[in-house]
C-alpha cells in the first residue's frame, strides 16, 4: 500500500531526541550511544532503523592572565583538558579590535581601562571545539612622579621626597618604593630619608595600585650627598679645682675637618682645634665641639667637665685704719667655694672679742665692735669658722693681724 512519509521521530538511548528530517542532539556523556529513527507514512505504516553513534566530549577550557593594566602587555594563558584525543589549536580574540592570536599563550595590549571581552576557542584532533568568553577588567596604569626638596645635602641631613604620582579612579595607589640607585630606602608615600652614604644618586619611585599595576620614574643624578665630618675630642682630665680651674682639650675629630668651634658651657667659645679654657667658678659644665668640613657639613660632640669647690682664703697680715682711704678695714678674701656657715671673730691680746660677724662682706674697721673707740695699735688674733656645701664638717683657721695707724 502506497502513501507519503508524514513523520520522523528520533530516539536516543537516553530519551527522545526530536522530530523532523534533521535534528541536533547533545549527548550528556562521553560514551557509546545509539540513535533510532522511526518514520511513519500517511497510511500508518512505520519503519525504524538504529545506528551506533561514537560520542566524544569537547575540551574543558580555562584562561588566566597577568595583571591587566591599560597600556601594558597582558599575558594570557589558556589551558584545556579532554578525555579522548588531544588539543590541536588555541585561538584568541581580543575585544572588538579584530586582532586574533593562536597558541596556548598570547599577549595583548589594551590602550584603555574598563571591561574588555576576551574569547578563547580550543579545538581537538577529533574536531570538537569549546569557546569561552571572559570579561577582563583592565585597570588604569598609574603615573609615577615626585620632586626632591634639595639637590645637594650633607649625609647627616634628611632628604625630602614629595610624591606627586596619580592614578585614575577607581584605582588607588597602595604601595610606594623609593630607591637610591638600586638600594631600597623607603616604602612610604612622601618621606624624609637619609642617604646610604656620600655620592651622587639616581632616585627612583615605583608606585603600585591595588590591582598590581605599577609605574616607575627615575630622576638621573638627582641628589649629591656630601661626606660628613666626625666630631671628637678628649679631655686631659675630667675635673679640676678652683685653685687651677682649667680644662685642656685634645682634638680627635676626623682629618677632613676645616673649622672647629667649642662652647664651654659658661658662655665662652673658642675656635682652636686643641687648647685650654679657664673657668671663673665651680660647676658641672658641658663642653660641645662643633666641626665643619669644606662642604659645609657639620657634626657635634659633647663631654662633661667639673670644676670642684676649693676653699681659697687670703688673710692680710696688717691694716691701717687711719682715714686716708687705703687699707682701712680688715677682712678675709675668700674664693673658690660658697660657705654654708661662716663666722669671723677678732680678739685682743687678753682674749676679749673686739669684732664678730657672720656676714661674708663684714669688715673690722679697727673700732671696738665697729662702733666704739678706736682700738690701740698692736697685734690682734683672728678666727674663721666655715663649712662648705660638699662637707658637713666645720673648718677652723686662725692667725694674727697688725693694726697700725
Amino acid at each position: 500500500e502506497s502513501g507519503d512519509i508524514v513523520s520522523w521521530e528520533w530516539l536516543a538511548n537516553d530519551g527522545p531526541a526530536g522530530s523532523g528530517t534533521q535534528i541536533e542532539y547533545v549527548y550528556a556523556e562521553n560514551t557509546g550511544a545509539a540513535m533510532t529513527l522511526t518514520v511513519t507514512s500517511s497510511t500508518g505504516c512505520d519503519t525504524s532503523i538504529t545506528q551506533d553513534v561514537l560520542v566524544r566530549t569537547s575540551p574543558v577550557v580555562a584562561m588566566t592572565h597577568s595583571p591587566a593594566c591599560a597600556g601594558e602587555e597582558i599575558i594570557f594563558v589558556g589551558s584545556a583538558s579532554i578525555d579522548y584525543g588531544g588539543v590541536t589549536g588555541y585561538t584568541w580574540a581580543f575585544g572588538n579590535s579584530g586582532i586574533t592570536e593562536t597558541g596556548a599563550q598570547a599577549d595583548h595590549l589594551f590602550t584603555s581601562a574598563g571591561n574588555q571581552p576576551v574569547s578563547l576557542t580550543v579545538t581537538s584532533n577529533l574536531g570538537c571545539t569549546t569557546a569561552i568568553i571572559q570579561n577582563v577588567m583592565v585597570y588604569p596604569t598609574p603615573q609615577s612622579s615626585f620632586v626632591l626638596d634639595v639637590d645637594a645635602v650633607g649625609g647627616n641631613l634628611p632628604i625630602g621626597l614629595l610624591d606627586l604620582s596619580e592614578v585614575e579612579e577607581p584605582s588607588d595607589l597602595v604601595n610606594y618604593a623609593w630607591y637610591f640607585d638600586d638600594e631600597l630606602v623607603s616604602n612610604t608615600t612622601s618621606s624624609a630619608i637619609y642617604a646610604p652614604g656620600p655620592g651622587m644618586y639616581d632616585v627612583t619611585l615605583v608606585v603600585t595600585t591595588e590591582a598590581g599595576c605599577s609605574d616607575s620614574y627615575t630622576a638621573q643624578q638627582a641628589v649629591h650627598v656630601y661626606p660628613v665630618p666626625q666630631a671628637g675630642f678628649s679631655l686631659a682630665s675630667e675635673e679640676a679645682f678652683m685653685s687651677n680651674p682649667v680644662v685642656q682639650i685634645v682634638n680627635q675629630a676626623s682629618a677632613d675637618v676645616s673649622t672647629w668651634e667649642y662652647h664651654f658651657g659658661d658662655g665662652a667659645t673658642a675656635s682652636f682645634s686643641s687648647g685650654v679654657h679657664q673657668y671663673a667658678t665651680w660647676d658641672e659644665f658641658h663642653i660641645t665641639q662643633i666641626v665643619e668640613n669644606t662642604f659645609g657639613c657639620t657634626d657635634t660632640a659633647t663631654r662633661s667637665f667639673r670644676v670642684n669647690e676649693e676653699a681659697l682664703i687670703y688673710i692680710p697680715n696688717a691694716f691701717t685704719p687711719d682715714g686716708n682711704g687705703h687699707n682701712e678695714g680688715f677682712k678675709p678674701v675668700m674664693s673658690g667655694f660658697r660657705p654654708t656657715l661662716y663666722s669671723f671673730t677678732i680678739f685682743d691680746r687678753w682674749g676679749s672679742t673686739v669684732f664678730q660677724t657672720n656676714d661674708l662682706d663684714g669688715c673690722w674697721n679697727g673700732q671696738y665692735r665697729n662702733e666704739g673707740e678706736m682700738s690701740p695699735d698692736g697685734s690682734y688674733n683672728w678666727q674663721i669658722d666655715y663649712r662648705t656645701e660638699d662637707s658637713p664638717v666645720i673648718q677652723r683657721m686662725g692667725g694674727s693681724v697688725m693694726l697700725l695707724r
